[in-house]
Formats: C-alpha cells, sequence, structure tokens
C-alpha cells in the first residue's frame, strides 16, 4: 500500500513538475517571440536611421550646391552694380561735358 501511495505521489509530482515545465516553455516561447519582434523593430529603426542619414548627407550636399551658386549670382550681381554705375557715371561725365561746349 506504501509503494502504491508512493507510485501516486510520484505521478503527481511529475504532472506537477510537467505543468510547471510546460508554462516554462510557454513562457519561453513567449519571450523568444518578444525578443524576435524587437529585433525586427531594431533592425528596422537601425534601416530607416540609415535611410534619413543618406538623405540629410544628400541635402546637405544639394545645399552646399544652392549656396555656392547662390555665392557665384551675388558676386555677379555685384559685379553688375559696379558696371552700371560706372556707365552711369561716365554717361553723367559725358553729359556735362557736353553741356560745356
Amino acid at each position: 500500500a506504501r509503494s502504491e501511495w508512493a507510485v501516486i505521489e510520484a505521478r503527481d509530482e511529475f504532472k506537477i513538475h510537467g505543468s510547471e515545465l510546460g508554462a516554462l516553455r510557454s513562457e519561453l516561447r513567449e519571450e523568444r517571440a518578444k525578443a524576435e519582434r524587437s529585433g525586427r523593430a531594431a533592425a528596422d529603426a537601425s534601416d530607416t536611421s540609415k535611410a534619413q542619414a543618406e538623405l540629410l548627407d544628400e541635402l546637405t550636399s544639394e545645399l552646399r550646391t544652392e549656396q555656392a551658386t547662390a555665392v557665384r549670382l551675388a558676386r555677379a550681381l555685384a559685379e553688375a552694380s559696379d558696371a552700371s554705375t560706372a556707365h552711369d557715371e561716365l554717361l553723367a561725365a559725358l553729359r556735362a561735358e557736353l553741356r560745356e561746349e
């Protein structure tokens, strides 16, 4: 009778441990799934970050090109303004000479 009781207790203990093991396996699967989702999210964020960095580099390069163009245009405008001023001064001097004659 005692050995039967011991077998019943051992079987119950085995069932309890089996249930606990099953619960632990389920938790492990859930944690693995979470880790995989986190890993994918991190990879996606990394890809997005890389794409944003590349876009920023491209935009920075375009901005530098636009700035260089703006500087050249400003210089050309200044030269044209100087030439126009010199032309106006020359015309004024010629008019003055014509009036004197």
